[in-house]
């Protein structure tokens, strides 16, 4: 629908949230609920797992993830027992090297498609659905990419890509619930699919790009029979309106079914005084579903390794000072009852897995190290903490999807 006046309708989408918020008051004194794992596939719950198994398979001490006992675990299976459904992969061009990285005896591999498709296989041995994210970033800069014309040959090139990963995975019975076409997309720092190649005046063309990734999925899904979610992931509450509003005019507009939104305290949600009322929005203005696809929360302030971590800050106003896997468990559990009762799809964790370590990743050539340590599910040690235990809170009674 053309959001021909977005003022009136975020007011009207305002008023419905403040009534449905109000027809249940959530009870969070007690955050986990022994044996209320989550079974329902109408709303999702999980974390993205793209490094666990690149941790694991280089580690130098043997480190591996343990349960909370201390015993050795996948962290697929981990995440399954305590209550999720959904984990988000990425795929992307690879592998990744760096000046520093480049005489290690290890490949930056944990986006390209053969490990992907090796935590896919995990995830479904867990019982666990797959939030699959198709990066074409890093490709785009790529002496092969860059030859390509734009227009209709650079259009058909990302079609055949996107389909073509998801046709390899289907060879292995691999089917993903959701995929996303590029990842983050920020508005003031030009990041996402297109945006590191074409010029900000290319909004139209951009479109045509990003539908083309879409297009593949669904003719994809099409083909397979099988019901499969198309995501626009933007980086943050802030961008989404401006985002929208530069790609979803008279003359072209986004094909997707979900927006996408990551959540860190540390940027908020800007305008929107919850994410649940970004939802409604999407509801009433685009007729978009909505999900939580990079949620954060910390467990600790305290530093794993050399790198520093981005993000430190937590809201003290409302959960003191005091940092533990409890209280990371008790935001998650808040956060996620208000974006279910505006009637969002679920919340999926950022870097659950992004432990302390001594090894290389990609976008950092100047310390080996996590930039996400007091942001997991598992401790410096690698062993699981009571942090995970937000996904088996009971959330049926605030799962709205009228409105």
């Amino acid at each position: 629908m053309k959001p021909f006046d977005k003022y009136i309708f975020f007011l009207i989408a305002g008023f419905i949230l403040l009534l449905i918020s109000s027809c249940y008051e959530p009870d969070v004194e007690e955050v986990l609920r022994p044996g209320a794992v989550i079974q329902d596939d109408k709303y999702y719950l999980g974390t993205s797992l793209s490094y666990a198994s690149y941790l694991e398979r280089n580690a130098t001490d043997g480190q591996y993830f343990k349960n909370e006992n201390g015993e050795r675990e996948s962290p697929f299976e981990s995440l399954k027992k305590h209550g999720g459904n959904i984990v988000r992969l990425s795929v992307a061009f690879g592998p990744y090297t760096s000046d520093k990285a480049g005489n290690v005896s290890y490949a930056i591999d944990y986006h390209v498609f053969e490990r992907v498709k090796e935590d896919f296989k995990k995830a479904k041995d867990a019982g666990l659905e797959v939030f699959l994210s198709i990066l074409y970033e890093k490709g785009l800069k790529s002496e092969e990419w860059l030859k390509i014309p734009d227009g209709p040959e650079m259009e058909e090139a990302i079609y055949d890509y996107g389909k073509d990963i998801l046709e390899k995975l289907a060879g292995e019975n691999l089917f993903p619930t959701f995929v996303a076409i590029g990842g983050d997309y920020d508005f003031v720092a030009s990041n996402g699919l297109f945006m590191c190649r074409l010029g900000d005046n290319d909004a139209e063309r951009m479109v045509t790009y990003m539908n083309a990734g879409y297009r593949a999925v669904r003719d994809f899904a099409a083909k397979y029979d099988k019901k499969i979610k198309t995501v626009f992931h933007a980086s943050k509450a802030d961008d989404v309106v401006r985002l929208l509003g530069r790609f979803y005019t008279d003359e072209y507009a986004l094909d997707f079914d979900v927006l996408g939104i990551n959540y860190v305290f540390d940027t908020g949600h800007s305008a929107y005084s919850t994410l649940g009322e970004l939802s409604v929005y999407m509801k009433l203005i685009y007729e978009k579903e909505f999900m939580v696809v990079g949620a954060s929360f910390p467990y600790t302030n305290v530093n794993a390794d050399k790198v520093f971590n981005i993000y430190s800050r937590m809201d003290m106003i409302t959960y003191g000072s005091t940092y533990s896997p409890e209280v990371q468990a008790r935001m998650f559990v808040d956060f996620t009852i208000d974006v279910l009762k505006a009637g969002g799809l679920g919340v999926i964790a950022e870097g659950g897995d992004f432990l302390g370590c001594e090894l290389w990743f990609a976008g950092n050539p100047w310390n080996k190290g996590s930039n996400w340590d007091n942001r997991t599910f598992w401790d410096k040690d690698y062993r699981l903490h009571v942090g995970i235990d937000w996904m088996k809170y009971d959330y049926k009674p605030f799962v709205k999807r009228n409105y």
